[in-house]
């Protein structure tokens, strides 16, 4: 079955095994949202909020107040 994303409007292929394909079996006008969509809007309400989803790793980030055990190198 093939889909129209409502936010880009690409078409994409979904198989019986992704998580929309009942429900958009069952109603047609069901809103399908494609990943890459669904990843931009996350990450820019993550952005106008504040809150995170996945908090960034600290020990990534330069000028980090976490410290490292010795054994770390």
């Amino acid at each position: 079955m093939e889909v129209r994303c409502q936010v880009c409007g690409s078409v994409k292929p979904i198989h019986e095994s992704h998580r929309d394909f009942k429900a958009i079996a069952h109603n047609p006008l069901y809103p399908f949202i494609c990943e890459n969509c669904a990843t931009k809007i996350q990450l820019e309400m993550q952005d106008q909020t504040g809150l995170r989803k996945f908090p960034p790793n600290p020990l990534a980030e330069p000028g980090s107040t976490v410290k490292k055990r010795p054994s770390d190198k």
